[in-house]
């Protein structure tokens, strides 16, 4: 019994992180005042911190943040993530194994790039993608305030459904031999974690609290690097899977949209008003 009681109370503890600072002292402090059984402790605060996110929902920014950044910026960064991860796996596969470039002639990855350009590619790959990543759920989180809960698992799920049914247009030729498996399946999916998955989290979990001319600093440096190179490879990508329907390539209103989607987290972590705090506090109110 003592053993579901400790339980009860890390529960409990553990659910009212979700609630303001001084709501959550100001009602841990009330349950070991009234000293209430630990199961009605979990349950009240169960209830509780429900009917607080059920209300952050009636404030316009957690649909801001779901429609505008965690849908359109997690299927975007889901799609070229994973044209550069093929594409990068490649490229390393090439080299590492000793293979010609003929093991991509029927891939978008032709031709044998030298080591010096391949390597400042991978990196600017890695900075482009880590930082859109980082913004945007900087974004996501300045925007959405207590509506994290909701957001975040959204945001991570769009990130790994949005190339669901999607055809590789990055990956190996037929050419290629069957123990690339390491570098067609492996390499890739550790490519998306490290430089998109990790700074996205990073980005939802501590970006919306940094100081505003920190944030200002890194969102115009990153609005320079996502337009000048994120934006062709993203138009690329996109073609493949049921995306394709959504761009035609060259066209303008695709190009405006992508960027639009692109710029979007940096720009608002510019001429964001006040921060993420505004939206905390100003949500929660009185039940």
């Amino acid at each position: 019994m003592r053993q579901i009681d400790r339980l009860c109370w890390w529960l409990a503890d553990a659910m009212s992180g979700a609630l303001d600072r001084d709501e959550r002292a100001a009602v841990l402090g009330d349950l070991a005042e009234s000293a209430v059984p630990a199961r009605r402790a979990a349950r009240e605060m169960l209830g509780l911190v429900l009917r607080r996110q059920v209300s952050l929902w009636a404030h316009i920014g957690p649909w801001l943040a779901l429609v505008t950044l965690a849908v359109p910026s997690g299927i975007a960064l889901a799609h070229l993530g994973k044209f550069w991860a093929d594409g990068s796996a490649a490229y390393l596969w090439m080299y590492a194994t000793g293979a010609g470039p003929q093991g991509l002639r029927q891939t978008v990855w032709q031709g044998a790039p030298d080591l010096t350009v391949l390597v400042l590619w991978l990196s600017l790959n890695a900075v482009t993608l880590a930082g859109w990543a980082w913004l945007a759920g900087a974004a996501a989180r300045s925007m959405a305030g207590g509506a994290m809960l909701q957001i975040a698992p959204a945001f991570l799920a769009v990130l790994v459904l949005g190339t669901a049914g999607t055809v590789s247009v990055g990956g190996f030729s037929r050419l290629a031999p069957s123990a690339t498996v390491v570098y067609g399946s492996v390499v890739p999916v550790v490519l998306r974690v490290c430089f998109v998955a990790l700074p996205l989290l990073a980005g939802l979990n501590h970006g919306g609290g940094l100081p505003l001319r920190r944030t200002r600093v890194v969102a115009v440096v990153a609005v320079g690097v996502l337009a000048l190179r994120g934006l062709p490879s993203l138009e690329v990508a996109l073609h493949s899977g049921w995306t394709s329907v959504l761009v035609e390539r060259g066209h303008w209103a695709t190009r405006l949209g992508l960027a639009a989607i692109t710029m979007w987290p940096p720009v608002y972590l510019l001429f964001r008003p006040g921060g993420s705090r505004r939206y905390s506090r100003a949500s929660i109110g009185e039940p």
